[in-house]
């Protein structure tokens, strides 16, 4: 549904039926339904590609005048359930994480991350749901992101009047690029951010769905480019799905380690995902980044895998804010891990 709505028009509905959708067009002068409906049934066959069932999807348009009671009748009995949920600001906070490059070896940005609690703590990221199955939850994550992108203006200007030039990176969810409306929402204030502090933004397009079409995740690339030139993509940890990401135009592809990480059979499943990331990327010569690398076995292999960009509480802690560009040798990093052994 969520994707069907981002590619639809304002006006457009969208309603599930049997085994398949009901699109009500918006009559607009200069439409083409037929050629808009096409549209969208190769989007949805490339959003389900290899699965069986695509094969079998089809499209019918049919014209036709719908008065309120006819419009009632089509769509049903609704549920306020299916709409988004509005998202609470008290369920997330900010932190600012330091990013170690390992080309540099230093620390060069600073992740404004968002954090939500769990019972077991605090986890990076916006979505538990997705975390753990794979799929985003109906939260709407507009009034988040809008929180972000403001946040990491304010300190990258705070950065350059302080003469401390620094890379400041911020998030937007996918969810919120999928969405028309949020979507034009969050890049008309983006797209206010002055040409002066563009230098220093780093964009993050976050926890992305597997399916997700490569040129979808490039058309959402190329919305932010306008103000960063260097755009991460999140994906899930598990996705299997890394080959033709360099046509994508990000110039680095992430995913953010769980607590799992603490035990052995978790720490032996980052092992495997860390060496198939890993080798996939360099193949396409795209820049892979890890986020929340705790255990010392991982951040060994990092580094040995050849990771080009790490953060990890247990060397670089959060800070109240951006402090500039600071040198972190490799030799440093063994010698923090010697002195911090699990």
């Amino acid at each position: 549904m969520r994707f069907l709505q981002g590619c639809l028009q304002r006006d457009d509905l969208v309603i599930p039926a049997g085994d398949g959708f009901l699109v009500i067009y918006a009559q607009t002068p200069g439409r083409d339904f037929e050629s808009e409906t096409e549209t969208i049934r190769s989007a949805l066959n490339a959003f389900y590609l290899g699965e069986s069932a695509t094969s079998a999807l089809k499209a019918e348009v049919k014209h036709a005048r719908v008065d309120s009671r006819g419009l009632v009748r089509l769509i049903g009995k609704t549920d306020d359930a299916d709409a988004p949920v509005p998202h609470d600001p008290r369920r997330h906070e900010f932190s600012f994480v330091p990013v170690w490059s390992a080309k540099k070896e230093a620390v060069t940005g600073y992740w404004i991350a968002p954090i939500y609690r769990t019972h077991g703590g605090r986890r990076y990221g916006y979505d538990g749901a997705w975390a753990e199955s794979q799929v985003s939850s109906d939260a709407d994550y507009l009034s988040l992101d809008l929180a972000i992108i403001s946040s990491a203006v304010r300190e990258a200007e705070r950065s350059l009047v302080s003469g401390r030039r620094c890379l400041i990176c911020y998030s937007v969810h996918s969810t919120t690029m999928q969405n028309r409306q949020r979507r034009r929402e969050f890049l008309n204030l983006l797209y206010t951010t002055p040409e002066n502090l563009r230098p220093y933004l780093l964009g993050r397009i976050a926890e992305i769905e597997p399916g997700t079409p490569t040129v979808t995740m490039a058309e959402w690339v190329h919305q932010l480019r306008p103000v960063s030139s260097r755009v991460t993509i999140e994906l899930h940890e598990s996705d299997r799905a890394l080959s033709g990401l360099d046509s994508v135009g990000a110039s680095s592809v992430s995913f953010t380690l769980s607590p799992n990480q603490h035990d052995a059979e978790g720490r032996e499943g980052y092992g495997r995902h860390i060496a198939r990331w890993s080798a996939a990327l360099q193949r396409q010569k795209i820049s892979f980044r890890l986020d929340n690398v705790i255990e010392s076995t991982l951040l060994k292999l990092a580094v040995s895998s050849g990771v080009d960009f790490i953060t990890s509480d247990r060397i670089w802690p959060t800070v109240s804010g951006p402090k500039g560009v600071r040198l972190f040798s490799s030799s440093d990093l063994r010698a923090a891990l010697a002195a911090s052994s699990d």
